[in-house]
């Protein structure tokens, strides 16, 4: 809100530090996991943290220099942040991050090409777990309980989480015309269509996940 409300504040944010400290609290670091809490209101704020930094051309140079979108988007595809571990991107929090990428867009054309690339990289994440999903399921004998059927169950119950997650996100990104350009060029389209065909669970699965009412991740993409 400070910065919002003098935008001369951006600059001594950056030379302070604190914008630095505040993307260095995104960094995955060296374990690859997401370093913030899965707290609603912080990763709500997120996005309008980075749109405030965003507010000067210098602004706008450092956080394209710092690309802390990639991390962002790992809040989304990690099981940290999912059900059953966490209810923190449960109801609208992942569209209200959607609407503050979009923002962000609009607002700053520069940054258009490394959120829709890191958008697109992040769903090839997600293709990749769920083709190693659907290569366990395919392998495991009806007969198979306990704690590999329970993690397989948990596993596909992420898979939908984090489809709906980015479902949810490109709902709010690419209603603009100006983003949907750019979103392709970077691979998106192709990481939705390869994502898909995992989202359609097989075998005993199936049943209970065809229905969009119960299976909303399928819907939305």
């Amino acid at each position: 809100d400070v910065m919002n409300s003098d935008p001369h504040i951006v600059h001594y944010v950056h030379e302070s530090g604190l914008a630095k400290s505040f993307l260095k609290m995104l960094d995955s670091g060296p374990s690859g996991d997401p370093s913030p809490p899965p707290v609603p209101e912080l990763i709500m704020s997120i996005p309008s943290v980075l749109a405030a930094l965003s507010l000067t051309e210098a602004g706008s140079k450092e956080i394209k220099k710092a690309n802390p979108f990639p991390s962002l988007l790992k809040l989304f595809y990690h099981p940290k942040y999912a059900m059953p571990k966490s209810r923190c991107l449960l109801n609208e929090m992942t569209s209200i991050v959607g609407t503050g990428l979009d923002e962000i867009m609009r607002n700053v054309p520069s940054l258009r090409q490394p959120v829709c690339k890191a958008i697109a990289e992040a769903m090839l994440e997600v293709v990749s777990f769920g083709s190693s999903l659907v290569s366990r399921e395919e392998n495991m004998n009806s007969e198979v309980r306990g704690a590999i059927a329970t993690e397989i169950d948990n596993d596909r119950s992420c898979l939908m989480q984090y489809a709906l997650n980015f479902g949810q996100i490109l709902e709010q990104i690419l209603h603009s015309e100006d983003h949907c350009e750019p979103f392709v060029q970077a691979g998106g389209l192709d990481a939705i269509l390869k994502l898909y065909p995992y989202l359609m669970p097989t075998g005993e699965a199936f049943l209970a996940h065809i229905s969009c009412l119960s299976c909303p991740s399928v819907s939305t993409i």
